[in-house]
């Protein structure tokens, strides 16, 4: 009686601990993982004017808080729905993903002189690539405690509040806006990084 009430206590488990998806066609896998691609490619191209308009700080925040949000739902939403939701979440993701490259790279003709923008985009994707895989890495140890796959999608999303709150506190779009900047890197800034020209100073010919 023991060894029966043990295994169903394993069985469940073991029921809690599987993806849900684990078990689902390849067809249905390939969409899930897939789907944070379906607006990324189409995202960039219209982010860069967007960016403009309101400002590389808010859509770079923008970009990394609504996902945060929507990652933090994702298992109540796998559970509680289904494949189809879990889809239209990560289009969603995706698409504000898609945002932040256009606007990291605006931010970069502000902040950073020429000859450092390749080491500050060197260092974000190396940052990236670095966060993947040290999730790689802990999202096994979290499947396997009492909370199970969700805790992997409520850990990134935890270690995206204390990044969002210091992006609040400490960026700007422009040196000119930011209220802790010191008056010698506002002027070594000013020195060394070109202003871009609004379309509307150019002379037409």
């Amino acid at each position: 009686m023991r060894e029966r009430m043990h295994l169903r206590q394993q069985q469940k488990k073991s029921a809690h601990l599987t993806f849900p998806f684990s078990k689902s066609s390849f067809s249905i896998q390939g969409a899930v993982l897939g789907a944070s691609f379906y607006l990324y490619f189409i995202v960039p191209t219209f982010a860069g004017r967007l960016t403009d308009a309101l400002g590389a700080k808010w859509i770079t925040f923008s970009g990394l808080l609504v996902p945060c949000l929507l990652t933090a739902f994702l298992p109540v939403v796998i559970r509680s729905v289904g494949v189809g939701a879990a889809i239209a979440i990560q289009t969603i993701n995706g698409g504000f993903h898609g945002c932040l490259y256009p606007s990291l790279f605006s931010l970069y003709t502000s902040w950073f002189p020429a000859k450092e923008r390749s080491t500050a985009n060197a260092l974000i994707i190396f940052g990236g690539s670095l966060g993947n895989a040290a999730m790689y890495i802990l999202g096994g140890y979290l499947c396997a405690t009492d909370i199970g796959w969700p805790l992997v999608f409520y850990s990134l999303s935890a270690l995206h509040l204390p990044w969002l709150a210091a992006w609040l506190w400490y960026a700007s779009s422009q040196p000119a806006d930011n209220r802790r900047i010191s008056d010698e890197e506002l002027l070594y800034l000013k020195q060394n990084v070109a202003v871009k020209k609004s379309s509307s100073s150019v002379s037409r010919v």
